[in-house]
């Protein structure tokens, strides 16, 4: 789906339209890195959905109930603190890029103050930061420090920082007509995503589909500012509907596109686009969400377990010449007479074998003390030997275990089945009970 800076362009303006001069009644978290405004206007309320997690980073109207931790994690206190009972005065998009900035007036018994809320929607730094009247960041669902992107932080009490401007060409830049005839090329959609910003693949590759009727390489100059024209053209289509393939949602456009085939289904607005589309992947899109991070959970676990079970194993081999050590104490005591104190090495006949054998001394100990040492040694390693039989099949009881639970997500499709896999994970220790309940709350 094209989830690109004109779709989020586009969806700036649909919920600026709906939210503009609205209450903010309550603030949800129902999960790490996603937030739900309530909002009031007039007669109507909406649900405003903000998500940066891994899975679907997104943000959205919807009409989706969701579940409430029991206890609210810092950021929902912090936003509940800042901008609770506040009135969204304008959404807005950042310009050629997916970054929504929503602007709020809060208001307490003492005074009023300007906030913004920067939803920054890009892969794997995909944030939620709210800023005070002088844009600092006064908090944020994922803090940047210097280890992770030295460039830019985000940190609270910093000043924020945009994210910067790519160095390509916007799509309303003639320079793209002339760069375009000029690509030699088969691809030109692939030519153009390097050299433009704002869009995405699928977007550029349904204006290049829509100017030249397929893809395939660029004649002229009349072929290139076709492709221009289109290119500018779609920012101005807003149309939204769903694409569905054999029953089910496959994807979401701002218009119709000739690229995605599937039948269409219109709707009124782009984030009622959104929320069907979300809703019906596997069902409910937050259930997938919280498969994939059981399913996180289990895999480290075992990793873990595997690690450890290495660490025996190794421990084992070490302990494994006990035996020799006995041995060697039994011979330094049989032969006692025969050593004096400050040899390093004595050369001894092993009846066990019938040969001889060179046995290290301490120079420093009698050849008693060196005997009760090998005796010591030979103790130590047969009962670390004796424990580690424990601890190993221990570990591998519970690798299997954890393989076990494994198989399980194999057929994990419904809420059901997950509350299931959260019981047998409670039962490994693997999650807490509160953190059950605070799902279910």
């Amino acid at each position: 789906m094209p989830k690109d800076a004109l779709t989020y362009s586009l969806l700036a303006t649909e919920l600026n339209q709906k939210l503009s001069n609205s209450r903010i009644e309550k603030i949800y978290m129902p999960l790490a890195g996603e937030i739900i405004l309530k909002c009031h206007k007039g007669k109507e309320n909406f649900l405003l959905l903000i998500s940066v997690t891994a899975s679907n980073p997104r943000i959205h109207l919807t009409k989706a109930q969701k579940e409430n931790p029991l206890n609210a994690p810092s950021f929902l206190m912090h936003l509940r603190k800042h901008i609770g009972n506040g009135t969204i005065t304008s959404i807005y998009s950042q310009p050629y890029e997916r970054v929504i900035i929503i602007e709020i007036l809060s208001k307490n018994e003492f005074s009023v103050s300007k906030r913004k809320i920067i939803v920054e929607i890009t892969g794997t730094y995909s944030n939620i930061i709210l800023l005070d009247e002088n844009d600092i960041i006064s908090e944020a669902v994922r803090h940047i420090t210097p280890d992770v992107s030295p460039k830019r932080l985000v940190l609270p009490g910093l000043a924020y920082t945009p994210i910067p401007k790519q160095d390509k060409l916007y799509p309303s830049d003639s320079k793209i007509i002339d760069l375009i005839a000029g690509f030699d090329g088969d691809r030109p959609d692939k030519y153009i995503l390097s050299i433009m910003c704002g869009m995405a693949p699928a977007t550029i590759t349904e204006c290049v589909i829509r100017a030249l009727g397929s893809i395939k390489k660029v004649e002229n100059t009349t072929q290139a500012a076709a492709i221009f024209n289109e290119l500018n053209k779609i920012h101005n289509e807003y149309n939204p509907c769903l694409i569905k393939h054999n029953g089910k949602y496959i994807d979401f456009c701002t218009s119709p596109f000739v690229s995605i085939n599937g039948e269409i289904e219109f709707l009124p607005s782009l984030s009622e686009c959104m929320d069907a589309y979300y809703l019906s992947q596997n069902g409910n899109s937050d259930l997938s969400a919280q498969i994939k991070r059981l399913l996180t959970i289990v895999k480290n676990a075992e990793k873990r377990c595997r690690k450890k079970l290495e660490e025996f194993l190794l421990r084992k081999s070490e302990c494994m010449d006990c035996d020799a050590d006995r041995i060697k104490g039994e011979l330094i005591t049989a032969n006692i007479y025969r050593i004096k104190k400050g040899e390093t090495a004595t050369e001894l006949y092993n009846y066990y074998n019938n040969e001889n054998i060179v046995i290290s001394l301490d120079k420093n100990k009698s050849p008693a003390e060196n005997a009760q040492a090998y005796y010591k040694k030979y103790t130590k390693k047969k009962n670390t030997l004796s424990a580690l039989e424990t601890q190993i099949v221990d570990t591998q009881k519970l690798i299997a275990k954890y393989e076990n639970a494994l198989n399980s997500f194999e057929l994990c499709s419904t809420k059901a089945d997950v509350e299931d896999i959260e019981a047998e994970l409670f039962q490994l220790k693997l999650l807490q009970n509160k953190e059950i309940k605070n799902r279910k709350k």
